[in-house]
């Protein structure tokens, strides 16, 4: 074999090598997991791996979109800093294409109930439980309803709801009159 086939079957491996080793860095970088580390709007950033020696500072992810459920039925549950979150990257380049989307429990967010079939929502630290056929609001405050027409087992108790027995004063005046 000639010098000039060998450097060419050498310059063909390097060739394939850096092409192998591309697609394990793109492969390694499909899901990554971290917090979040800063929330601007609908935008987070993630932190992806520990704080580099020399500057201090941990490694980032850009600024991405949290996935929501969008369309017909949409949802908008921000996230805080600290949230546990995956960063989605299709192609395996981090950028553009890349998307947050959140995590499951860990130990530093754990499950908000112990009833593992019970659901639960907790927005902003107040629950909304859902229990077969039952909504149950937990408020240590005040519960504020806005609707155009409020009933109550098919019996009207909105702002311009009427009452029979009516009786002026400090005493109790009948039933809400459907």
């Amino acid at each position: 074999m000639h010098e000039r086939d060998a450097q060419a079957i050498a310059r063909e491996f390097r060739k394939v090598y850096k092409h192998i080793d591309d697609q394990d860095r793109r492969l390694s970088n499909v899901i990554l997991q971290g917090p979040v580390a800063e929330v601007k709007g609908d935008l987070v950033r993630l932190e992806l791996g520990p704080k580099d020696k020399r500057t201090g500072k941990a490694f980032l992810s850009p600024w991405v979109q949290v996935q929501e459920a969008a369309g017909q039925s949409g949802t908008h549950f921000p996230v805080k800093k600290g949230d546990p979150m995956r960063l989605l990257s299709p192609n395996g380049e981090i950028g553009a294409a890349s998307i947050a989307i959140r995590d499951g429990y860990t130990q530093s967010a754990a499950n908000p109930t112990d009833k593992k079939q019970g659901e639960l929502i907790i927005a902003h630290d107040g629950p909304v439980r859902i229990k077969g056929s039952a909504i149950v609001l937990e408020a240590t405050g005040k519960v504020d309803v806005k609707a155009a027409d409020l009933t109550h087992d098919n019996v009207p108790v909105g702002k311009t709801h009427k009452h029979d027995k009516v009786i002026r004063g400090s005493q109790i005046s009948g039933d809400p009159i459907p």
